[in-house]
């Protein structure tokens, strides 16, 4: 197995002229398991790049070399996945990855997660995504998806938090995968960033500007300005 290599390294190969050499496939291999592991930052281009090898060169060879490619695809997509809901990293993998994979498992189970987060269908999420914590294959056994539970909670109540100023608290429990408000609002990473406060029946989210009713600014129009400068237009 290569050695883990350095940010710059990647940097190096991202840059380069020949950045889509089959010779850069090891190095981005071994990148992309140091992620899974928390070792390295997650990188986007890396990851991509890699996926557009194993598009120009499919593994064609071994079942080894083949089952690699099915799990570094799987864990392109579920690293990605776990930037919800900061980019859309996932939606430009996906392009990148044959429909072989995307109908295999993982990759199928994971792009159903992906779906659920992106329409907010977030109780149908868990019970997906708990399906794989219960049993992970092994092309994604690397990385720990029970370790990032919390994280995925943070990103769905960041995400509730951008509409709802006061929120019905069983629904709000449903979509974070939890049981009580205590857990809610013992959450240092919740509250009081995100969360205010949840009593029997509501959670109050942190007032921001996406949730707060703003007031509407009204100016008067000057029609005549107006009518002035579309015949200015017209004449033209």
């Amino acid at each position: 197995m290569p050695d883990i290599p350095s940010e710059t390294d990647i940097q190096a190969i991202i840059s380069s002229s020949s950045l889509y050499s089959p010779s850069n496939k090891p190095k981005l291999d071994a990148y992309l398991r140091a992620q899974a592991t928390g070792n390295v930052p997650y990188s986007f281009n890396a990851n991509r790049v890699l996926m557009k090898l194993y598009q120009f060169f499919p593994s064609t060879g071994s079942s080894d070399d083949k089952e690699k490619e099915r799990a570094n695809s799987a864990l392109c997509l579920l690293l990605a996945l776990l930037q919800y809901p900061l980019t859309t990293d996932i939606v430009a993998l996906t392009c990148l990855i044959p429909e072989r994979l995307k109908n295999q498992e993982p990759c199928a189970s994971i792009l159903q997660c992906a779906e659920k987060l992106d329409s907010c269908q977030f109780v149908e999420f868990w019970k997906l995504w708990k399906a794989l914590e219960d049993d992970s294959p092994a092309a994604i056994a690397t990385l720990s998806l029970a370790n990032h539970h919390e994280s995925l909670q943070a990103a769905i109540c960041s995400v509730l938090a951008l509409s709802y100023r006061t929120a019905p608290l069983k629904m709000v429990l449903a979509a974070m995968d939890m049981s009580s408000g205590s857990e809610l609002t013992g959450r240092k990473d919740l509250s009081p960033s995100i969360i205010e406060s949840a009593d029997a029946s509501n959670v109050y989210f942190t007032p921001t500007s996406n949730n707060t009713k703003r007031n509407r600014v009204y100016q008067d129009v000057d029609f005549t300005a107006i009518s002035s400068l579309m015949a200015k237009v017209a004449k033209e």
